[in-house]
């Protein structure tokens, strides 16, 4: 029975695998920037849209050019992101290192004396570095991307850790999520002017206002959400491992046998002699004979 359970479980998260490579948070991204692309169509295009277009062909190009725009959306939106966090002053190697730092000082993640694994070392390192305040140097950043890297494998490999494994990915989702938003918002952003003397002339001017400043407002929210969820992503994944460090181990409990003699007869035993006084008999009770 045990085996047939695994076995399902395998199948299934093959399957799920396998539809994980459509990701919905590159379909949600993709779907709005193609709406812009079609709105500029409509707005400037020479012709009417094709006939193909409403045919199964068309749905299927449709739903393809979602997935690649989502795509190259994410790509840009997290180049984008960095290239942001960058003119902040910090790089995304020096924001991890110190996200992984912080996150390791107040979970209270720290290696066995006697443990000498790489993880075991990164750890020293960046907790030493992060102790004496100092800014993250090159060795630091690149030793903060593996313990990261390492951190993830560890949580993959261990079968208690899936709870959290999904919560996790949850978090990489709606990062992308949001990273894509980011680019999709722009192009709105960029289609929207583009299009106001055309929208004025059609009497929507009111509404391209709404959208250019929805648009602009979305695109700094998305920074700052895409920011926020790989922060907690890394402060979460860091935390599980602190909660499976700190996890006291199971004890088995071993059932002493009595050594004094003084405990009943198991079932099992051979019944007493005849001879002895107040025999017992099978279900416990004397058997009142007197002694022959």
């Amino acid at each position: 029975m045990t085996e047939a359970v695994q076995s399902l479980q395998a199948l299934l998260g093959r399957i799920s695998g396998f539809f994980d490579i459509f990701d919905l948070s590159f379909i949600v991204s993709g779907a709005s920037s193609l709406t812009a692309l079609v709105l500029v169509y409509k707005l400037h295009g020479p012709t009417a849209f094709p006939e193909w277009v409403s045919s199964g062909y068309g749905g299927a190009l449709i739903v393809l050019g979602c997935y690649v725009l989502g795509i190259l959306s994410f790509v840009l939106g997290r180049l984008l992101r960095r290239l942001v966090m960058l003119c902040s002053g910090a790089s995304f190697s020096t924001r991890l290192a110190r996200s992984v730092g912080d996150a390791v000082l107040q979970h209270g993640l720290s290696p066995k004396a006697d443990d000498d694994s790489p993880q075991a070392k990164c750890l020293r390192i960046l907790t030493d570095q992060h102790q004496l305040g100092r800014k993250p140097t090159d060795p630091v950043r690149s030793t903060a991307l593996r313990l990261y890297t390492m951190m993830w494998t560890q949580v993959r490999q261990q079968v208690e850790l899936t709870p959290s494994q999904v919560l996790l990915n949850r978090y990489w989702v709606m990062a992308a999520l949001c990273d894509g938003m980011i680019v999709s918002s722009l192009l709105w952003t960029t289609v929207l002017c583009a299009s106001s003397s055309r929208l004025q002339h059609m009497q929507l001017g009111f509404l391209m206002w709404i959208g250019l400043a929805l648009s602009i407002l979305s695109t700094g929210l998305f920074l700052k959400e895409a920011e926020r969820y790989s922060s907690v992503q890394v402060d979460d994944l860091v935390s599980t491992l602190a909660f499976s460090q700190s996890r006291p181990t199971a004890q088995t409990v071993v059932r002493s046998s009595p050594s004094d003699g003084s405990a009943s007869a198991s079932p099992t035993s051979p019944s007493p002699s005849p001879s002895s006084a107040g025999t017992a008999s099978s279900d416990g009770s004397h058997s009142g004979q007197p002694t022959q």
